[in-house]
């Protein structure tokens, strides 16, 4: 039984890591501000204003941090696959909207409120249920190796977004 319980606290260690390294896509945005950049300095599709070129992500993260507290209260009453499932469902439908348009309102509601709100459900849904399996002294470790995968994206995000941004434009 209790290798049992063991393999099951390690898989959602390895579940949470998961979904933080898809959240990662959060470190996209250095790939996509370039290429808003250079649309509008040739007067390409974007025509917005060049020194709101990061609004869009920092409305994300701001949303991204107040979205956690209603992510927590969600969490505390149906789960953290309910929390996770709500997170990847905004993440992707902010993607979706902002791949629609070059419009800065529809990227500030796209990649700002919809993925912020995602990344902040998601993200909420993964160090507290793996803490959850394990004793006191391996909480540290536990919750170094889940939040590792958030930041351990920036590896294959940027040449990805890099390669996907360059094969089918932004849209794309």
């Amino acid at each position: 039984m209790a290798q049992s319980l063991q393999r099951k606290a390690w898989t959602v260690v390895l579940a949470g890591t998961g979904i933080n390294l898809a959240l990662g896509v959060l470190y996209s945005w250095s790939i996509f501000k370039a290429s808003i950049t250079n649309s509008i300095k040739t007067g390409g599709e974007f025509q917005w204003d060049l020194a709101s070129v990061n609004d869009p992500y920092a409305v994300c993260c701001l949303v991204f941090a107040f979205a956690m507290i209603l992510a927590g209260k969600v969490q505390d009453r149906f789960g953290p696959s309910v929390t996770a499932l709500i997170g990847g469902l905004l993440v992707g439908a902010g993607f979706v909207l902002a791949s629609q348009s070059t419009s800065y309102t529809v990227w500030v509601l796209g990649f700002g409120v919809l993925a912020g709100m995602g990344f902040g459900f998601g993200y909420c849904s993964t160090t507290p249920p793996a803490l959850k399996w394990f004793p006191p002294a391996k909480t540290g470790l536990i919750a170094g190796i889940v939040v590792g995968g958030f930041g351990m994206a920036s590896v294959y995000i940027a040449p990805l977004a890099t390669y996907l941004v360059g094969a089918y434009g932004l849209q794309g």
